[in-house]
């Protein structure tokens, strides 16, 4: 028995990367992430190797970036499925630990491939989707960057370089489906001034 009819979800709405930008305080998130990585290397330097599984190094920055944006957004923290997410400015923006391929590293099933699909509940309101995700080094010694990402489908609509650094990074990464990569907008968060 199903709990509803994957035929009647309705599409979300996109998020424009211009309006997103504008809408929220990014550079505030940006730094409640490098805030949660500082806190990771702190806490991994008091915690001997033997004590740490596979997971560890990404569980520990996601559970500091969950404690940082609930101390920061209070009631506009969220959870779906035992997943954290921010409820802001019109949009559903989730947290996650970035592959190679600029996505977020989950474990595919039907709810994570709703949420990638931009896809809603017919009781849900169908807000727009949005990931800010962090990448790290091979050995999480360095957090190389954070990113806002919005997908439509399988395929990356834009990428936002949210990373504290003045020297723009070279994105690489293949579509999973047959479109035009090159489609996909990338640009760096300029400073709002005060």
């Amino acid at each position: 028995m199903k709990l509803f009819d994957e035929s009647q979800m309705i599409r979300r709405k996109t998020a424009d990367q211009a309006k997103f930008e504008e809408d929220l305080d990014l550079e505030t998130i940006s730094e409640l992430v490098y805030e949660s990585f500082e806190m990771y290397k702190e806490e991994s330097s008091t915690r001997a190797p033997n004590f740490r599984n596979r997971n560890w190094a990404s569980n520990t920055i996601n559970s500091n970036i969950q404690g940082k944006m609930m101390s920061e957004y209070g009631d506009r923290v969220k959870f779906d499925n035992g997943r954290m997410y921010l409820q802001i400015g019109g949009y559903i923006v989730f947290f996650k630990k970035l592959g190679k391929d600029y996505r977020p590293q989950n474990v595919k099933t039907k709810n994570s491939e709703k949420l990638f699909h931009q896809m809603a509940l017919p009781m849900e309101e169908p807000t727009p989707i949005v990931w800010i995700g962090y990448r790290t080094d091979d050995i999480y010694s360095e957090l190389t960057g954070v990113y806002a990402l919005s997908f439509i489908g399988d395929d990356i609509n834009w990428i936002s370089d949210l990373s504290k650094r003045d020297v723009p990074v070279k994105f690489e990464f293949k579509s999973n489906s047959d479109s035009d990569i090159s489609r996909v907008k990338v640009k760096k968060l300029k400073k709002k001034s005060s």
